[in-house]
């Protein structure tokens, strides 16, 4: 009898610990390198901003500004793009089935990219395409330098297979990053900004959210919660029998 409790109570104990991490998991821990707090997401910016997309953008390398005052200019053969170009870019893959990107999208290529924000922030949201360890985004405020990360610093990093929507929040405040690639290519799409904590430029969302657990991860949480209960129940029972 001794031994069945103690197999139940295993039982209980794995069932219990895969409802948790599947809980964990959906919630996705935020990364902290440095002075940057990386979350990743499967469905963009969410609660952190509104993307910004590149729909009806002229294609090449003509830099502009977009509908939110952000200004993007390019280096070398960095340019809007469309579509995949083998050896040379290949279309981000949108999260959750979504497939490849159909719409313009920005690319280094071995250039850069350079996004001028109107006002300061401490939130860049990005659709980060085929993610690569050479790969680097370079944060500025006034033309110094505050940070830098590269692809290496994301979890799925993959070199150049898939996709992610990374959350960057900063502990600093930025007003230029520039993407860049020392192999082709860097491709990225529906960028996200917030306005300062003054409330002075572009009004993008909170920079402050936290990722929430999908309802679907707390039903799974509650039945393994509520099978942990029924066998140790049971496991009660079990011990007065014997006693």
């Amino acid at each position: 009898m001794v031994r069945n409790t103690k197999s139940l109570r295993g039982m209980a104990g794995t069932v219990g610990t895969a409802a948790l991490m599947a809980l964990c998991g959906a919630a996705r821990a935020d990364i902290v390198v440095g002075n940057f707090t990386i979350n990743e997401s499967d469905g963009g910016p969410g609660a952190y901003g509104t993307a910004l997309s590149f729909v009806g953008q002229t294609l090449g390398s003509g830099g502009f500004t977009a509908s939110n005052g952000v200004g993007i200019s390019f280096t070398g053969d960095g340019a809007v793009v469309q579509g995949s170009s083998p050896s040379n870019y290949l279309a981000p893959v949108i999260p959750n089935g979504g497939g490849s990107d159909t719409n313009p999208y920005l690319s280094s290529g071995t250039g850069t990219v350079t996004l001028s924000l109107p006002s300061l922030t401490s939130y860049f949201g990005v659709l980060w395409g085929s993610v690569d360890s050479y790969n680097k985004l370079s944060f500025y405020d006034n033309g110094t330098l505050e940070g830098a990360l590269s692809g290496s610093n994301i979890v799925r990093l993959a070199n150049g297979t898939s996709s992610v929507y990374a959350n960057i929040t900063t502990s600093f405040q930025f007003d230029e990053i520039v993407a860049s690639s020392t192999y082709n290519s860097f491709e990225f799409d529906q960028i996200a900004f917030n306005a300062d904590e003054s409330g002075a430029g572009p009004s993008f969302g909170a920079n402050n959210q936290l990722s929430t657990p999908e309802p679907s991860s707390y039903a799974l949480l509650a039945a393994g919660l509520g099978m942990l209960g029924l066998m140790m129940r049971r496991r009660a029972v079990a011990v007065r029998a014997a006693a």
